[in-house]
């Protein structure tokens, strides 16, 4: 995931030999209320740019990726 901090609400996801299949995308504030939600399509190497909301305040959030077996990656990320 890329650039950290978010700039012009704009985050990019690469997804490099993964295992194919459904991921969930959530971005999350830090009560851990969802404010974006996403599923995406690997079919083995995916570049993915993802708009979040024009409405998301400037803060810090949690993006995390569940994989199809439900393995589960939380990053801590800055909106600006």
């Amino acid at each position: 995931m890329y650039p950290n901090p978010v700039v012009n609400k704009t985050i990019k996801l690469k997804f490099n030999n993964r295992q194919p299949g459904i991921y969930q995308i959530k971005i999350m504030n830090t009560n851990a209320a969802v404010q974006y939600s996403h599923r995406l399509t690997n079919t083995g190497n995916l570049a993915q740019s993802i708009n979040l909301s024009q409405t998301l305040a400037p803060g810090i959030y949690y993006l995390q990726i569940v994989a199809p077996d439900n393995t589960s990656i939380t990053q801590k990320i800055v909106v600006q």
